[in-house]
């Protein structure tokens, strides 16, 4: 089961980031939430509440059973949220574009550490007789 249930709240007009606002939730639970810094009117926000603090926590599982049987989302972590808006978008662009040049970077670090010891070095000899003892390779 559940601990906490997700809601997505939108902003009334003419509320800014830091108010306090009462919303209401399908079943009937009002609650008082903080908007959060960042966000302006129009714009939604994820709230959790802990299914507890419902009133009638049956029906809104119902609610998900049915959503979901229809076809619908259920949200069930973080991870799992829409990209609601641009900002949303731009900071999943560069925890990607962060995690992938991670990626590249580690993988060519491994492949210059890697090839390290197979250099090539070149000898130089003083004397014929060092030159006639140097391994020769032939090219066909």
């Amino acid at each position: 089961f559940f601990s906490k249930m997700q809601f997505r709240v939108v902003i009334p007009e003419n509320v800014k980031s830091g108010q306090t606002i009462r919303i209401a939730c399908p079943d009937g639970t009002e609650a008082d939430v903080k908007v959060p810094k960042g966000v302006q009117s129009g714009e939604s926000f994820i709230f959790e509440m802990s299914v507890d603090q419902l009133k009638n926590p049956q029906q809104m599982l119902d609610s998900l059973q049915e959503e979901s049987n229809l076809g619908g989302t259920v949200r069930k972590g973080f991870l799992d949220r829409d990209i609601a808006n641009t900002q949303d978008f731009l900071l999943a662009m560069a925890v990607g574009l962060t995690i992938g040049m991670g990626i590249v970077v580690g993988f060519l670090a491994g492949i210059l550490y890697a090839t390290n010891g197979f250099s090539i070095t070149t000898q130089t000899a003083s004397s014929q007789s060092e030159i006639d003892s140097m391994p020769q390779m032939r090219i066909n």
